[in-house]
């Protein structure tokens, strides 16, 4: 399971709202207990945030997997490329 799957389960909540901390051993997610079970606003802008780097991140990569593995050269095989003229 990757990093992207595991945060996900923070957004699975009855409103879509992730809850703040999760439990990467269990997958149980729950706000912090001085905000009375609710998500905090700053906490969520800070969440969505978080995945939006993340989904960026594993955009890149599978696309980077899938050149390499279509038999194409990675991008960092034709920079060493380039580098060596």
């Amino acid at each position: 399971m990757e990093l992207a799957d595991i945060l996900l389960e923070a957004y699975r909540t009855p409103s879509g709202i992730p809850r703040g901390t999760l439990n990467f051993r269990t997958l149980v997610s729950s706000n912090p207990g001085w905000a009375g079970g609710a998500s905090g606003l700053s906490e969520f802008g800070t969440e969505q945030m978080e995945m939006i780097k993340v989904s960026e991140v594993r955009r890149l990569v599978t696309a980077e997997r899938s050149k390499t593995t279509a038999g194409g050269e990675s991008s960092a095989d034709q920079a060493a490329e380039q580098d060596k003229v």
